[in-house]
């Protein structure tokens, strides 16, 4: 079974207090690189905690961006499909 590791990186002020006050201080990574060798700086966290992250996204005002892994090394990669798409439909 393959696992993955989850990270938020934020992007404004109310994101980045919200993880540090929710996740341990040992969950903070500087310089974690992606795929496309650009570094990030980034908060480890379990998937329950990304959706919950997500759902309160518009209500308290938090940008930020998902990024995950497979296994514990390597490079992390942005997930985006928890961001809807409009889809248009050809008539």
């Amino acid at each position: 079974m393959t696992t993955y590791q989850w990270f938020i990186e934020p992007k404004n002020y109310d994101a980045n207090n919200i993880l540090a006050a929710e996740l341990p201080e040992v969950n903070f990574i500087r310089d974690l690189t992606d795929n496309t060798g650009k570094t990030h700086i980034v908060w480890r966290c379990e998937y329950w905690f990304v959706a919950y992250f997500q759902r309160c996204q518009k209500t308290m005002n938090l940008k930020f961006k998902v990024f995950n892994r497979r296994g514990n090394r390597g490079p992390i990669r942005e997930w985006i499909f928890y961001k809807k798409k409009n889809i248009k439909v050809k008539k």
